[in-house]
């Protein structure tokens, strides 16, 4: 028996469509460049923030606990426990629960997050997102607001209300469902393995896209100037690891390297448009999400952060 579904089938075209727009839009490579430029720069910043963002492990507990306050603004949830925090992260598959609990003890420790009012019996202890935490949370959305509205409208709207609090938990409240597979550009390209997961290896592998995509034509041909050493510096790593990274980039034919230049296979720059259409499209979809939530909160009194 066929499965015939139209609505669902009517949902995959536009789906589709949407994705094509972005990957057809001219200005793509423009907005993916922006984006690794601002978000390495945000990386290299020397502080404990490193420590949140270096891989995609602590990244997914990045969001997952400003995921978690988000439901309990919306009243979804407790919220914010080191438990739920606990449970979340070790089903993802992403850590054990003792390293789940270490993020979430160096979170508090360093500040990121804050404990919300007195214990009381029979109640679990519930922490908050720090404003250092939420400051953070606007400015990596900004720098993908700032990308996405290249491609979409919708990026400036983002743009000008991530400043907003109550904003920043509307979207991370209509995110909670996406939190485990987007909203981290390229961890969802599969290509991209010999990078993903290892520590810092996303923006290495940053730093060669735009090493590749600022070098001439001729250059890139030949291929591109690649300082192992500097890009150390950068993401806070041992060049020992950042010489790893590219060698399994290498054999999985990611790169060609001869000895300081490096030359970008194209299954290497179609993963990383493909990662990033799809990461603009899921931003788009929340962003209006969010913006719609917003709206409704305040329409009807109800709270948008506390």
């Amino acid at each position: 028996m066929l499965d015939d579904n139209p609505v669902r089938d009517i949902a995959l075209t536009q789906a589709a469509d949407e994705a094509d727009a972005i990957r057809s839009h001219p200005e793509l490579p423009a907005a993916v460049r922006q984006l690794f430029v601002v978000v390495t720069r945000q990386q290299a910043e020397v502080g404990r923030r490193r420590f949140l963002i270096g891989d995609k492990a602590r990244r997914l507990a990045f969001w997952t606990a400003m995921s978690l306050d988000a439901e309990r603004v919306a009243g979804r949830s407790w919220g914010l426990t080191v438990n739920r925090f606990c449970d979340l992260l070790t089903a993802h598959g992403e850590m054990s629960r003792g390293r789940a609990r270490a993020i979430f003890l160096f979170m508090r420790h360093a500040g990121f997050i804050k404990r919300l009012g007195g214990a009381e019996p029979g109640k679990p202890v519930v922490y908050v997102p720090s404003e250092r935490m939420i400051g953070l949370s606007a400015a990596r959305l900004s720098a993908g607001f700032e990308a996405l509205g290249k491609v979409s409208r919708i990026g400036a709207e983002g743009l000008h209300l991530v400043e907003d609090p109550a904003f920043i938990t509307a979207f991370f409240h209509c995110a909670r469902e996406e939190i485990a597979s987007g909203m981290r550009p390229l961890d969802g390209a599969v290509a991209l393995s010999p990078f993903i997961g290892r520590d810092c290896g996303e923006y290495v592998a940053m730093h060669l896209y735009l090493a590749h995509v600022e070098a001439p034509a001729a250059e890139r041909a030949a291929g591109v100037l690649f300082n192992i050493t500097k890009v150390a510096a950068l993401t806070h790593v041992s060049r020992a690891h950042v010489s790893a990274l590219i060698r399994d980039a290498a054999q999985a034919g990611l790169l060609e390297r001869s000895q300081d230049r490096m030359r970008l296979s194209p299954v290497f720059e179609t993963a990383v448009m493909d990662s990033l259409t799809a990461v603009f499209l899921q931003m788009e979809k929340i962003t209006a999400a969010a913006i719609e939530t917003l709206s409704q909160r305040r329409n009807s009194g109800g709270p948008s952060r506390g």
